[in-house]
């Protein structure tokens, strides 16, 4: 038996998918050195800022019961969205942020953007920690 392979000019404009691959980035942030009025940050993670479908998940594991944090990021330039993630997180459930697209400051270069924890309000006690995955795609 014969197998017979026909190939076609017009197969040859078709474009295939890229693949997306889901980068993930897990770590444990210290915020017990977050002042109340949102002027300090605890820095989480870097990624670059053409992640598309960027989500945080948290879990304030120690010590924040009391205290109301927002997670955001930060542009190379200094600009913040504090609350771009998840906002007014009190409690040690895990959390899961809405997707995320970034895009990329073309006219001043832009490599990367930082995630960002600020305190909102409340105390944290002196082992207050989150543990946080992001995930992103392209």
């Amino acid at each position: 038996m014969a197998i017979t392979i026909t190939g076609s000019l017009a197969a040859a404009s078709v474009q295939p998918l890229g693949n997306h691959v889901i980068n993930v980035i897990a770590g444990q942030a210290s915020l017990s050195s977050l002042s109340a009025s949102g002027s300090g940050m605890a820095l989480m993670c870097v990624i670059p800022p053409n992640a598309k479908n960027v989500q945080l998940e948290v879990q304030h594991i120690s010590g924040e019961t009391a205290c109301v944090m927002n997670y955001g990021y930060r542009t190379e330039n200094g600009s913040l969205s504090a609350s771009a993630f998840l906002a007014g997180v009190a409690d040690t459930l895990v959390t899961l942020s809405k997707p995320v697209t970034m895009s990329a400051d073309e006219a001043n270069g832009e490599r990367r953007r930082f995630i960002t924890a600020t305190k909102v309000s409340g105390t944290a006690g002196a082992a207050a920690v989150a543990n946080f995955q992001v995930t992103y795609t392209f």
